[in-house]
């Protein structure tokens, strides 16, 4: 009977336990807009070399990868050795890190 009793004991108190836990608290956020090192001038009158790569060229690569799209950009060559690992030269200056490319930023929709 000791048994059968502290089975019962333990369903009830696993049901008490599981409904003590609390609701969540869901609160919807205001709209965040973040913008970086964006500039209000046409790409022609900045005084550094930009290049661009846009949505259409982006969807007739072949691959998932960011690779071949910056490829298509005069002067500049990229490689991907192994997964995370990156080599960009950009007008034969060789850039490398296997923590990503340092001191180049790449944007995407605005995103760093």
């Amino acid at each position: 009977m000791t048994k059968k009793s502290s089975v019962v004991f333990l369903i009830l108190l696993c049901f008490k336990l599981a409904s003590a836990q609390q609701t969540d608290s869901l609160k919807k956020l205001p709209e965040v807009v973040i913008k970086a090192y964006l500039s209000q001038q046409p790409l022609l009158t900045v005084p550094a070399a930009v290049g661009t790569v846009n949505y259409q060229q982006l969807q007739i690569q072949p691959d998932f990868s960011l690779v071949p799209a910056v490829n298509t950009i005069p002067g500049v060559r990229m490689e991907e050795r192994s997964p995370g690992s990156y080599r960009l030269s950009i007008r034969g200056s060789l850039l490398r890190s296997p923590f990503g490319v340092r001191n180049v930023k790449f944007y995407m929709d605005e995103f760093p």
